[in-house]
């Protein structure tokens, strides 16, 4: 038997047990108002309870409560609410804070798949946008910091030294070719005469020794490259052979500390 077959038998027997009850008590002559009364009444009966079913069997409607404002309960809500935590936390994975899942819908929209982000965020910790913005700030402070460093090596004084054996003077040459005034009055590289053999400067107070290019170095070599070089002095002084100019140059610089002695 069908459940429409049970509920015409349910049905039908409403209506005789209603009819039955009618023909005891009424009149002959009220009994067809009475009879049409009853039949109206079971038929609506019936139909709010054949909707209730179908509204319920469509829905998953278990309760609703109107009292305090509107709630519903429905029969799946704790498998739905199951698959979305197990969801969330597949998304979630070891993220602190949020996770942004990127999804494509198979519904199409002018021949496009439509494509979105899903942004899962855990309650009471950092949103996408302040995680954002702490990002921005700590990057700013960064580029600041790498800026002030910058600008302190571009203009941290490079300073050079007297070839003078002994002499403590220094300038510092990015002033002096930048054209700015030097941090210390005693770094200016005014009077300062550059050495290209020595790689390196004479001071203003021993200038005189190599200004009248006297003993103004110059290197020579013998033919062939792998033979030592010879630093030499205009005066015919020449420094022993080489293989390394720092030797040659520290030659010169007691050449000229003698120089300066005999003087």
């Amino acid at each position: 038997m069908t459940t429409r077959d049970e509920t015409l038998d349910t049905f039908e027997a409403q209506l005789r047990t209603a009819f039955a009850a009618a023909l005891q008590s009424t009149p002959a002559g009220q009994l067809a108002d009475v009879l049409t009364d009853t039949a109206l009444a079971i038929l609506d009966d019936n139909a709010c309870t054949q909707y209730a079913e179908q509204v319920v069997n469509e829905t998953h409607l278990k309760a609703m409560d109107f009292r305090n404002g509107m709630a519903m309960e429905l029969e799946p809500s704790q498998d739905m609410v199951a698959a979305w935590v197990g969801a969330a936390r597949g998304m979630l994975g070891d993220a602190p804070n949020y996770s942004e899942t990127p999804i494509e819908m198979e519904v199409k929209v002018a021949e496009s798949p439509e494509s979105f982000v899903f942004i899962l965020q855990r309650v009471g910790k950092l949103t996408p946008h302040q995680a954002r913005l702490r990002a921005e700030a700590r990057v700013a402070e960064l580029e600041a910091e790498l800026a002030a460093e910058r600008d302190a090596a571009l203009n941290a004084p490079q300073l050079r030294h007297c070839l003078y054996p002994a002499c403590l003077r220094e300038f510092d040459a990015m002033a002096t070719l930048s054209g700015r005034p030097p941090q210390r009055e005693s770094w200016s590289g005014a009077g300062w005469l550059p050495m290209t053999a020595a790689v390196g400067y004479v001071c203003p107070d021993h200038a005189h020794l190599v200004a009248s290019d006297t003993h103004r170095p110059r290197w020579t070599r013998p033919e062939g490259n792998e033979q030592p070089a010879v630093l030499r002095c205009a005066c015919d002084w020449a420094s022993p052979p080489t293989r390394w100019p720092r030797y040659g140059v520290a030659a010169w610089q007691n050449h000229l500390a003698e120089i300066q002695e005999t003087r």
